[in-house]
């Protein structure tokens, strides 16, 4: 279970619906200390902390493979991403794109959360004057012209899109919306810059960002300045990646392990 502060607030400005919810759950195991504590505030009964399952799911094989080849296909353009992408995110990251043009080998990329705003995202980048790649084009393109702007308008392809690109911004956090999973991305051997509305993934994202695969950023320009400084840096090594996902992986042993010990009273 997880449950951010903010949630937290809402639950104890009514609570004389919520508590007696809460308090009626048999047992929570928490991802997290922090979580363990708010849900105590609330009267549930802790029986252990797991850590995030996210971190034990394995990124689409198939999907890596195909984004693998597709690198080759454009082998001097640098992707950045705008991941899972929320209301009002894609005007800040064609308006900061528009005011600090990034370098001529860089191509922008944005991946909508919710697939009913993928024409809504392709009509609002023309009209700011990129040529949009739909998801559909992409592997009959050899090259990309100038000005070309990729749309992921396809659903359950995040290990592709987050395996063909250089950095990831994560969709979510740059508007109060609580952030996407950075998890996917970071599996995927992809960095990610994050900007300040991380409750949905606190604690990935605050192990992320000491491990220095993700960077935080205040707003949308220094996320684009941090994308320039990141790129003209080594890229980081795999290996870094490997190891911090390993430390954070067990949620699902913990858990079932947590539940044997419940049952077994």
């Amino acid at each position: 279970g997880r449950l951010s502060e903010k949630s937290l607030h809402k639950a104890l400005r009514l609570p004389k619906l919520a508590l007696p919810a809460y308090q009626a759950l048999t047992g929570v195991v928490a991802q997290s200390a922090e979580d363990a504590e708010r849900f105590t505030q609330l009267g549930s009964r802790i029986l252990g902390i797991s850590g995030n399952i996210k971190f034990d799911q394995r990124p689409n094989a198939a999907q890596i493979q195909e984004a693998q080849a597709l690198k080759t296909q454009w082998p001097d353009k640098k992707i950045i991403i705008l991941a899972s992408s929320r209301e009002g995110e894609e005007a800040l990251f064609l308006q900061a794109l528009s005011q600090q043009p990034l370098a001529a080998n860089c191509v922008p990329a944005i991946v909508p959360r919710h697939p009913q705003r993928f024409e809504e995202i392709a009509q609002l980048a023309s009209a700011a004057g990129w040529r949009v790649l739909r998801r559909s084009d992409w592997a009959q393109t050899a090259t990309l012209p100038a000005q070309t702007l990729l749309l992921g308008d396809s659903m359950g392809e995040m290990a592709f899109y987050y395996a063909l690109s250089d950095i990831a911004l994560m969709g979510g956090s740059f508007l109060p919306f609580g952030g996407q999973n950075l998890i996917e991305a970071l599996a995927c051997y992809c960095p990610v810059i994050l900007g300040l509305h991380t409750y949905n993934f606190a604690q990935a994202s605050h192990t992320a960002l000491q491990a220095g695969l993700a960077q935080s950023a205040a707003d949308m320009p220094m996320a684009l300045d941090l994308v320039r400084k990141s790129l003209n840096q080594n890229p980081i090594e795999q290996t870094r990646f490997c190891t911090y996902l390993q430390e954070q992986q067990g949620g699902i042993q913990k858990t079932w392990q947590v539940l044997q010990n419940w049952l077994m009273k």
